[in-house]
Protein backbone atom coordinates (compact mmCIF):
# COMPACT_ATOMS: atom_id res chain seq x y z
CA UNK A 1 0.00 0.00 0.00
CA UNK A 2 1.34 3.41 -0.91
CA UNK A 3 1.62 5.73 2.06
CA UNK A 4 0.56 9.34 1.82
CA UNK A 5 4.17 10.50 1.76
CA UNK A 6 5.14 8.01 -0.94
CA UNK A 7 2.11 8.95 -2.99
CA UNK A 8 2.94 12.63 -2.76
CA UNK A 9 6.59 12.00 -3.62
CA UNK A 10 5.58 9.97 -6.65
CA UNK A 11 3.17 12.71 -7.67
CA UNK A 12 5.75 15.43 -7.30
CA UNK A 13 8.30 13.43 -9.23
CA UNK A 14 5.84 12.79 -12.01
CA UNK A 15 4.76 16.42 -12.13
CA UNK A 16 8.20 17.86 -12.24
CA UNK A 17 9.93 15.01 -14.00
CA UNK A 18 11.93 14.75 -10.83
CA UNK A 19 13.36 18.24 -11.03
CA UNK A 20 11.89 19.70 -7.85
CA UNK A 21 14.19 19.26 -4.88
CA UNK A 22 11.98 18.17 -2.06
CA UNK A 23 14.46 19.43 0.49
CA UNK A 24 13.54 22.99 -0.45
CA UNK A 25 9.98 22.33 0.69
CA UNK A 26 11.23 21.65 4.19
CA UNK A 27 13.31 24.83 4.32
CA UNK A 28 12.10 27.53 6.66
CA UNK A 29 10.22 30.14 4.64
CA UNK A 30 12.09 33.02 6.23
CA UNK A 31 15.41 31.52 5.18
CA UNK A 32 14.29 30.68 1.66
CA UNK A 33 14.33 34.19 0.28
CA UNK A 34 16.00 36.15 3.03
CA UNK A 35 13.04 38.52 3.22
CA UNK A 36 11.20 36.85 6.06
CA UNK A 37 8.04 36.95 3.97
CA UNK A 38 6.66 33.41 3.74
CA UNK A 39 4.32 34.23 0.85
CA UNK A 40 7.17 35.74 -1.14
CA UNK A 41 9.41 32.78 -0.40
CA UNK A 42 6.70 30.36 -1.53
CA UNK A 43 6.14 32.34 -4.72
CA UNK A 44 9.89 32.33 -5.41
CA UNK A 45 10.03 28.59 -4.82
CA UNK A 46 7.05 27.92 -7.08
CA UNK A 47 8.59 30.03 -9.86
CA UNK A 48 11.89 28.16 -9.62
CA UNK A 49 10.05 24.84 -9.65
CA UNK A 50 8.09 25.93 -12.73
CA UNK A 51 11.31 26.87 -14.50
CA UNK A 52 12.91 23.51 -13.63
CA UNK A 53 9.82 21.68 -14.89
CA UNK A 54 9.93 23.58 -18.17
CA UNK A 55 13.64 22.87 -18.59
CA UNK A 56 13.14 19.18 -17.81
CA UNK A 57 10.30 19.02 -20.35
CA UNK A 58 12.45 20.73 -22.99
CA UNK A 59 15.29 18.29 -22.33
CA UNK A 60 12.95 15.31 -22.59
CA UNK A 61 11.44 16.69 -25.80
CA UNK A 62 14.89 16.99 -27.35
CA UNK A 63 15.92 13.48 -26.27
CA UNK A 64 12.74 11.91 -27.64
CA UNK A 65 13.33 13.41 -31.10
CA UNK A 66 9.61 13.41 -31.85
CA UNK A 67 8.26 13.28 -35.37
CA UNK A 68 5.96 16.06 -36.59
CA UNK A 69 3.06 13.63 -36.22
CA UNK A 70 3.85 13.14 -32.52
CA UNK A 71 4.00 16.85 -31.65
CA UNK A 72 0.26 17.16 -31.06
CA UNK A 73 0.37 14.21 -28.64
CA UNK A 74 3.36 15.80 -26.87
CA UNK A 75 1.59 19.15 -26.50
CA UNK A 76 -1.53 17.45 -25.17
CA UNK A 77 0.51 15.42 -22.70
CA UNK A 78 2.48 18.43 -21.47
CA UNK A 79 -0.69 20.48 -20.96
CA UNK A 80 -2.32 17.64 -19.02
CA UNK A 81 0.79 17.13 -16.86
CA UNK A 82 1.01 20.75 -15.72
CA UNK A 83 0.07 21.07 -12.09
CA UNK A 84 -3.14 22.83 -11.24
CA UNK A 85 -2.98 25.99 -9.19
CA UNK A 86 -2.23 24.96 -5.63
CA UNK A 87 -5.29 24.74 -3.44
CA UNK A 88 -5.42 27.19 -0.60
CA UNK A 89 -4.58 25.34 2.57
CA UNK A 90 -6.96 25.93 5.45
CA UNK A 91 -5.63 28.24 8.13
CA UNK A 92 -4.09 26.49 11.11
CA UNK A 93 -6.55 28.31 13.36
CA UNK A 94 -9.48 26.93 11.35
CA UNK A 95 -8.08 23.41 11.50
CA UNK A 96 -7.51 23.64 15.25
CA UNK A 97 -11.23 24.29 15.76
CA UNK A 98 -12.15 20.97 14.14
CA UNK A 99 -12.55 17.68 15.92
CA UNK A 100 -10.11 14.88 15.14
CA UNK A 101 -12.61 13.09 12.88
CA UNK A 102 -13.37 16.35 11.03
CA UNK A 103 -9.65 16.98 10.46
CA UNK A 104 -9.24 13.44 9.18
CA UNK A 105 -12.18 13.94 6.81
CA UNK A 106 -10.50 17.06 5.41
CA UNK A 107 -7.21 15.22 4.98
CA UNK A 108 -9.00 12.35 3.25
CA UNK A 109 -10.74 14.80 0.90
CA UNK A 110 -7.34 16.31 -0.02
CA UNK A 111 -5.91 12.85 -0.60
CA UNK A 112 -8.79 11.96 -2.89
CA UNK A 113 -8.28 15.20 -4.80
CA UNK A 114 -4.58 14.38 -5.23
CA UNK A 115 -5.42 10.82 -6.25
CA UNK A 116 -7.78 12.15 -8.92
CA UNK A 117 -5.06 14.43 -10.29
CA UNK A 118 -2.59 11.53 -10.38
CA UNK A 119 -5.15 9.35 -12.17
CA UNK A 120 -5.61 12.07 -14.79
CA UNK A 121 -1.84 12.33 -15.26
CA UNK A 122 -1.52 8.57 -15.54
CA UNK A 123 -4.16 8.50 -18.28
CA UNK A 124 -2.37 11.36 -20.07
CA UNK A 125 0.95 9.54 -19.85
CA UNK A 126 -0.54 6.31 -21.18
CA UNK A 127 -2.08 8.17 -24.12
CA UNK A 128 1.23 9.87 -24.97
CA UNK A 129 3.30 6.73 -24.38
CA UNK A 130 1.17 4.85 -26.91
CA UNK A 131 2.32 7.28 -29.63
CA UNK A 132 6.03 6.63 -29.03
CA UNK A 133 8.25 4.29 -31.02
CA UNK A 134 10.00 1.45 -29.15
CA UNK A 135 13.25 3.45 -29.08
CA UNK A 136 11.45 6.55 -27.77
CA UNK A 137 9.77 4.42 -25.11
CA UNK A 138 13.21 3.28 -23.90
CA UNK A 139 14.33 6.90 -23.67
CA UNK A 140 11.12 7.95 -21.92
CA UNK A 141 11.36 5.06 -19.46
CA UNK A 142 15.00 5.86 -18.68
CA UNK A 143 14.28 9.55 -18.17
CA UNK A 144 11.24 8.89 -16.02
CA UNK A 145 13.18 6.39 -13.92
CA UNK A 146 15.92 8.98 -13.40
CA UNK A 147 13.30 11.51 -12.42
CA UNK A 148 11.89 9.21 -9.79
CA UNK A 149 15.29 9.09 -8.03
CA UNK A 150 15.77 12.86 -8.21
CA UNK A 151 15.07 14.60 -4.94
CA UNK A 152 14.80 11.41 -2.86
CA UNK A 153 15.94 11.97 0.69
CA UNK A 154 16.33 8.97 3.03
Amino acid sequence: MITIRNGLMIGLAALSFGAAPLAALAQDASGASGTGNAASARADHMEKMRQRMEQRAADLHAKLNLSPGQEAAWNTWISRMRPAAPAQRPAQADMSQLTAPERMERMLARMKEHEGMMSDRLAATKDFYATLTPEQKKTFDAEFKMGMRHGHHG
